[in-house]
């Protein structure tokens, strides 16, 4: 249980620590860095923004499911694979709508 509310913690505080202080400009140390989001300022903030919103939400959602896990007893693994698929669906959702706003290549 500890696990998946440490991983929920970090993605909440992560996210909101992106919504609170986004980086200003383009760089190779902190935000969403993929090739998508560094192509344009626009595109930039933009993942920024959006991928913080997700994380804080996806990180309030593995603690709920952790505890809701620890409550029915569930395996240890459970709360912990679900976590790793929302922080992939975080990536896939975030690139899908970078990908929808700002063009195909």
């Amino acid at each position: 249980m500890l696990f998946q509310l440490m991983l929920g913690v970090i993605l909440v505080l992560v996210g909101g620590i992106g919504l609170l202080f986004p980086p200003k400009k383009i760089n190779y140390i902190y935000g969403y860095r993929t090739k998508r989001s560094m192509r344009s300022d626009e595109a930039w903030q933009y993942a920024n923004r959006y991928s913080s919103q997700l994380m804080t939400a996806f990180g309030a959602l593995t603690i709920g499911i952790g505890l809701g896990c620890q409550l029915m007893s569930w395996s240890f693994w459970i709360p912990v694979a679900i976590g790793l698929l929302l922080i992939l669906a975080l990536i896939a959702l975030t690139e899908r709508r970078l990908k929808n706003k700002f063009g195909h290549d």
